[in-house]
This record gives structure tokens, C-alpha cells and sequence, in this order.
């Protein structure tokens, strides 16, 4: 079932891009008051999965939603967005969504099953499929669907749900199943005229986006200087992407605090141990020095494997907003590498600097030590960072690093 709202007469993404004059913090701030997520603009969106506690199921559907504004787009595909979610918090997300559609013309396109007669009366449009195979057999507003079930010959109860009555109907193999009647029906008197409007507009000449974005910029020129339109699928420069997306982890960074210092505590940790198990250890024999360099590299090596994690867990957020185009996927690696790197270089000088002044080396060899163990870990960091990119999940990345070779 599939149901888009339009508003004809309001004003789009894109031209709003264009010409909004208020700064971005305002325009951001009046979408999340329309999708209802004002109140909630400063909590934490949350993981079920990881046992994370944020916004509700509902509020995190219409953050999507709102991710689709923030991108310009004028079509937005809702694949079941009332799947898993209470009665309440379903007529909820779609009362936004007509909201969202009729105030910024964006044309909203959802698959449901069996909605409620509340959610039901807020599509516009109608969209009626049956299963194997897959048939129409309605199309047109949401208002006329009783209508049409009069006219194949079975009319719906007065103050009823015609969606549910339909769902018996349209569903082969049951007692009360009419597929047969209501595909005999749309074939003959409602197929001919969509097939020729579509027909029609198959023939009709179209613009390029590029085409459409300058007709828009040119619309509203007269209400003062607009931009130059840019040839590019993001809503802004790289390097704002960047900005932004590097912000974004800082302040991602500062608030797991704990997490800061648990590596910090790690770090102090580690050099106590190496420190006490070979305490002056410059003063001795190669043979035991090599001993103290392979255990040092080998600690720098599987250092890495804490990140992991995070990667694989914010890979998918990554994924799911690169494909909105809402950033680059350079701008994220770059922003992870960046503040990534920093973290790293932190936290092994404070090994390190800890670690030497009671090995009894002398003080010019602590820049080479220093130097050679942290390339070491850069070179292991990447190896980590390629598998986490490509493994399924976090433990069966760990147990590619750590497998016996």
C-alpha cells in the first residue's frame, strides 16, 4: 500500500536552499519543530541494539525523516515506518509526515500493512497491491476507496476501516478473498487511462536537474541575489562537509568522556606493568633488550583493536547518511583519521613518557623508541580499520586479528 501527500502551493527543498535567509541553526531548529523533535534536539538518539538508551522508536523514525529534509530531497521512500512501533507512536509518525509533506511539497511514498483507520485517512493518494503475484487493483485518492469497492460490486459497512475490509478481500487463498472481481475490474475501467497518461508523459520532453535548479534560481531572483547553482549531488563545499563532520566527532568525543579516560587509565596502566617487569632494562644484556622491544611493539600492535568497535558502529550510521548525501564519505574518513591520530599520539606519549625514565636508556634513544612504536601502531591501526570496514560485525573482525595464522 502506498500513499503520497503533496502540496502544490508550498515551497520546496531545493528553493528553499536557495534563498532562505535565516542562518542554518534557525532552519534546522523550524524543521525539528514540525516533525515534533524540538524537545528532544539535545538527547542522545540511542542504541537499542547496544543497550543504549535515547529518543523513542518513533521519535528516531522521524529523525530519518528529517535527515531527508536536511539533504533537499523532494521524494522520500518510507519502507514500513510504522513497522515496530505502538498504535499511538504510529499515527504519530505519519500525522508528521503529512505534515512534513504539505508544508515543504515533498512527495512522501510509504508501504504499510494493515494501517489503523486513523493512520488510513491521512493519505492523500492510494496505492492497492495484492500478493502473488503482485496486481493492482485501486489507484487514486484515499477518499474514493469506498467508492470503488461499491462500484466492483461490494460495498463497505457504514463507519468501518475500508482498509481492513480490503486486506480480506484482496488476500488469495482465504474464504473471503475477491481478488479475481477487483483485478477484472481495474484492468478494464481504471488500466486504459493510466496507461495512456503515462503514455503521454513518457513522450514529454524533460529538464535535466541542472535545468530545474536554475528555472528555480531564476523564480526567485526577484526577491534579491541568489547563488550560482553548483553542479554537485551535496548541499554544501567539501570543506564545510569537513567541518562540520569533524565538529560532529569532537563533540562526540568529549561527550564519552569515560571512554577518554579508560584509555588514559589503560595507557598509565600499561607503562606501569612494562615498567616494573623490566626495570632497567638499558643496563642489561641484547638478549634481554630484544625481549623488552618485541613485548613494547607487540603491546603498540594489538592497541589498535579497541577502536574497532566504534568503527563498525558508527559505519553504519556513516553508510545511511553518505547515501542521503548529506556528506562525503572523504569528509568522514578524514574526520575519523584526524581526530583519531590526535587521540593516538596523546595517549601513546603519555605511555611512553611514562614508561622510559625506568628503563635506563639513554634520554637520546627516547625519540627513536618513541618514533618506531607509534609507526607501528599507525601501520597495525590501518590494518584494523581496513578489516573493520569490511567484516560483517565486531566479533568477526576480533577474530580475524587474533586468529592463529
Amino acid at each position: 500500500m502506498l500513499a503520497a501527500s503533496k502540496h502544490k502551493d508550498a515551497v520546496s527543498p531545493v528553493e528553499r536552499t536557495l534563498v532562505w535567509p535565516w542562518p542554518a541553526v534557525q532552519v534546522t531548529d523550524k524543521r525539528l519543530r514540525v516533525l515534533g523533535l524540538a524537545d528532544v534536539k539535545k538527547s542522545y538518539v540511542g542504541d537499542p541494539k547496544q543497550g543504549i538508551r535515547g529518543i523513542s522508536g518513533g521519535q528516531r523514525r522521524r529523525l530519518s525523516l528529517a535527515r531527508g529534509l536536511a539533504s533537499g530531497a523532494q521524494l522520500i521512500f518510507c519502507d514500513e515506518p510504522t513497522s515496530g512501533l505502538s498504535a499511538t507512536d504510529a499515527e504519530t509518525c505519519v500525522r508528521y509526515m503529512r505534515q512534513v509533506a504539505h508544508k515543504y511539497r515533498v512527495t512522501v511514498i510509504i508501504s504499510i500493512h494493515q494501517p489503523r483507520r486513523e493512520v488510513a485517512r491521512m493519505f492523500d493518494h492510494l496505492l492497492m497491491l495484492t500478493s502473488n503475484p503482485g496486481r493492482a487493483i485501486y489507484q487514486g485518492p484515499m477518499r474514493d476507496l469506498p467508492a470503488h469497492a461499491e462500484k466492483v460490486g461490494f460495498p463497505l459497512p457504514e463507519r468501518s476501516n475500508p482498509t481492513d475490509f480490503f486486506m480480506d478481500w484482496i488476500t488469495p487463498s482465504t474464504s473471503t478473498s475477491r481478488v479475481d472481481q477487483f483485478d477484472q475490474y481495474f484492468t478494464e475501467h481504471c488500466r486504459p487511462a493510466i496507461d495512456a497518461l503515462v503514455d503521454a508523459e513518457l513522450l514529454t520532453e524533460r529538464k535535466t536537474s541542472m535545468e530545474i535548479l536554475e528555472a528555480c534560481r531564476q523564480r526567485i531572483m526577484v526577491f534579491g541575489e541568489v547563488p550560482p547553482v553548483r553542479n554537485s549531488k551535496f548541499g554544501a563545499s567539501f570543506a564545510k562537509q569537513l567541518r562540520l563532520v569533524f565538529m560532529r566527532q569532537l563533540t562526540l568525543r568529549f561527550r564519552d568522556k569515560w571512554n577518554f579516560i579508560g584509555e588514559l587509565g589503560m595507557s598509565i596502566l600499561k607503562a606501569i606493568v612494562i615498567g616494573v617487569t623490566y626495570t632497567d632494562i638499558g643496563g642489561k644484556g641484547p638478549p634481554l633488550q630484544v625481549g623488552f622491544f618485541f613485548f613494547i611493539f607487540m603491546a603498540c600492535s594489538i592497541d589498535g583493536l579497541k577502536t574497532m568497535p566504534k568503527v563498525i558502529s558508527e559505519r553504519t550510521v556513516m553508510k545511511m547518511e553518505t547515501s542521503e548525501a548529506l556528506y562525503s564519505e572523504w569528509a568522514y574518513i578524514l574526520a575519523f583519521t584526524v581526530i583519531s591520530s590526535l587521540q593516538a599520539l596523546f595517549m601513546h606519549t603519555v605511555f611512553i613518557t611514562l614508561l622510559f625514565p625506568v628503563l635506563g636508556f639513554p634520554w637520546l634513544l627516547f625519540p627513536h623508541l618513541w618514533l618506531w612504536s607509534m609507526l607501528l601502531y599507525f601501520v597495525m591501526d590501518s590494518l584494523y580499520l581496513m578489516l573493520s570496514g569490511i567484516a560483517k560485525d565486531r566479533w568477526i573482525v576480533q577474530t580475524y586479528c587474533v586468529a592463529p595464522k
